[in-house]
């Protein structure tokens, strides 16, 4: 039977898309995931953890069940039932070099020192110019596709869309890290977490799967009982789940993590961060 191989290029990107589901459907039950394998490298298993990078940081990753993982890259430990907190700070604030136009996809700054496609699936706010909508609400914020070698040349950004106005010269512009380029455990007294790491890693500069959505099993704070009537959790800043009490310091575990699965207190939880 013919297919309109149109269609099947519009659906592919999309979450959960007609394909997934007659995949589903048809009985294929092999992960499916989004973002890709690097040309001429190996496939690398949920619970494995890499010296190598595989896949693109932040590929996508389904499981039959419904579970959602991320590929990324360590900073340092991650544990399986503490979370994996995201460290990349802003990569720079500068301004651009040279106007843009509203068609442009691509945008250049003087004076950066980054590998090849080291920014890749970052991000990027352009701010308003002067008159623009008050507090620069209209700025444009687009994803990193791409970046050269740039050591002491300029450095070009390949940005997913067109910018979509015209932006003066040297207009200032804040660039953002792959969330997923730089994973570890907490240390910090505030931390946003990415998720659970699938498997051990052991050290930093580590490739490995982090689950972002679906039931895991997490390390339940010290005395963080509830007796079930309580059913929503929270990351402490260390990654340690705690859960939510009418007596607890709410104020300590702002990032929500999911709920309990079991009727019960268990360490059995859905994850709830990104499907």
């Amino acid at each position: 039977m013919k297919r309109d191989l149109s269609a099947i290029d519009r659906d592919i990107g999309q979450d959960w898309s007609r394909i997934i589901q007659e995949a589903f459907e048809h009985g294929i039950d092999c992960d499916i995931i989004q973002g890709g394998l690097l040309p001429g490298k190996p496939v690398q298993g949920l619970y494995e953890v890499s010296d190598v990078q595989n896949y693109v940081i932040g590929s996508r990753r389904i499981t039959p069940d419904g579970r959602v993982f991320r590929y990324a890259k360590s900073g340092g430990i991650c544990y399986t039932g503490q979370g994996s907190a995201i460290y990349p700070e802003i990569a720079f604030f500068s301004d651009c070099k040279g106007a843009l136009k509203a068609t442009d996809t691509q945008i250049t700054f003087a004076e950066k020192a980054y590998a090849k496609d080291a920014l890749k699936g970052g991000y990027i706010t352009i701010y308003g110019n002067p008159g623009d909508a008050p507090d620069n609400a209209d700025c444009p914020h687009r994803l990193i596709v791409g970046n050269n070698l740039c050591e002491t040349a300029d450095l070009i950004l390949d940005l997913d869309g067109p910018v979509g106005r015209i932006v003066d010269d040297e207009q200032g512009c804040e660039v953002y890290h792959n969330p997923y380029s730089d994973l570890r455990l907490g240390t910090r007294t505030t931390e946003s977490f990415a998720g659970l790491a699938a498997a051990y890693v052991s050290a930093k500069d580590k490739y490995f799967w982090v689950q972002t959505w679906g039931p895991v099993w997490v390390a339940l704070q010290a005395g963080s009982t509830s007796n079930g009537q309580y059913r929503d959790v929270y990351f402490r800043y260390d990654g340690t789940i705690q859960v939510f009490g009418s007596t607890d310091d709410y104020d300590k575990y702002k990032q929500r993590a999911g709920f309990i699965l079991p009727p019960g207190l268990a360490a059995l939880v859905m994850l709830q961060i990104s499907p």
